[in-house]
């Protein structure tokens, strides 16, 4: 099934100031509610007088539907492949509808769905060369980001927006990407701000912030399995997974462990493997840009047929949420996570 662009627009708000938004993970900070004065001064300037219109994505027009059709296909092809072993073998019968991310993002978000469960998730990227590139990819278990419903209760919660109230103001949210880092752009009456949309929490950006931020990930390049490598064989071991551990708060013993650079791929699983994980920071305390801290404990590498060359490998956070390593290796560092008493 193709689905159109990932945007929504009029929810109903609620008309009174935000408050200051603290991240409620361990060791974090409140977020000053200074950025968003636009949206509180918007909010107050409207009457709650006209009914919210139900958000619906446009139709993709006619010269996006041959891209699109690619898209699905090198999906299609990813998907196959990866339903080999766990834990993507009900991938083999699953279905998968795609939808084209935000204006200029050049990305589509491929969810897997058995019926109507889905069961996972790729998000797909375009390469400088016309093709495309396999940019982050998993199983349902970590949720499955751009989840409007998700987005919808987090900022009600906030008090942001209502779910039942009544506003004239409007409202847009449109999908974007950057290499480890799925997040929405929400437009408020023409004020912005900027959420993670796997774990719905709000961005310590602004307009220019966000660009800088966009502008730094174009300069590292493109990570993870490209088109051409689907066309010269490249398949995926199975997974390996060193702990079932998903979250680096439940033992803060790494935060003593020294930080050491992301290995390369043909050294990576023996570090890994020495202790329960790996936990995985930006450079310079930029942990919005991953949505981290992220507790690496398991990776799947793809390599090429009869060939004894390291491959591309993707780490895994959380266990079910695959990531290119060159991506993590881009800009950040790990720090060894054990849990273990012995």
């Amino acid at each position: 099934m193709i689905v159109g662009l990932l945007t929504a627009a009029s929810f109903p708000l609620l008309p009174h100031g935000l408050p200051a938004l603290a991240d409620s993970r361990p060791g974090k900070s409140a977020v000053s509610a200074a950025p968003y004065s636009g949206l509180t001064a918007a909010l107050n300037a409207k009457s709650a007088s006209s009914a919210a219109v139900s958000a619906q994505s446009p139709l993709p027009k006619r010269g996006e539907d041959d891209a699109t059709a690619s898209v699905l296909a090198f999906a299609r092809q990813a998907a196959d492949k990866l339903a080999d072993s766990e834990p993507f073998k009900a991938w083999k019968t699953a279905k998968q509808e795609i939808e084209a991310l935000g204006p200029g993002t050049h990305g589509w978000l491929v969810r897997v769905k058995d019926g109507d469960k889905e069961i996972g998730y790729m998000i797909i990227t375009s390469s400088e060369d016309g093709g495309y590139i396999l940019s982050e990819y998993g199983a349902a278990e970590d949720g499955i980001p751009y989840s409007l419903t998700e987005l919808r209760r987090f900022l009600a919660q906030k008090g942001i927006i209502s779910l039942t109230g009544l506003s004239g103001a409007s409202f847009n949210a449109a999908a974007q990407y950057l290499p480890l880092l799925p997040y929405w752009k929400v437009t408020i009456d023409g004020s912005v701000l900027y959420l993670n949309a796997l774990h719905p929490e709000i961005l310590p950006w602004n307009e220019e912030q966000a660009q800088a931020a966009a502008k730094s990930a174009a300069g590292k390049g493109s990570f993870g399995l490209q088109y051409r490598n689907l066309r010269e064989g490249y398949a995926p071991n199975p997974v390996v997974i060193a702990s079932n551990e998903d979250n680096p708060y439940s033992n803060l013993g790494w935060l003593s462990s020294p930080s050491t650079a992301v290995p390369e791929a043909r050294d990576f699983p023996a570090l890994l493997q020495s202790g329960r994980g790996l936990v995985y920071r930006q450079a310079g305390g930029a942990n919005e840009l991953s949505g981290g801290p992220l507790l690496i404990t398991g990776y799947q590498q793809w390599n090429p047929p009869g060939s004894a060359a390291t491959g591309i490998l993707y780490a895994a956070a959380g266990g079910s949420r695959f990531l290119p390593l060159d991506a993590l290796r881009s800009g950040g560092t790990v720090q060894l996570y054990s849990s273990r008493t012995d």
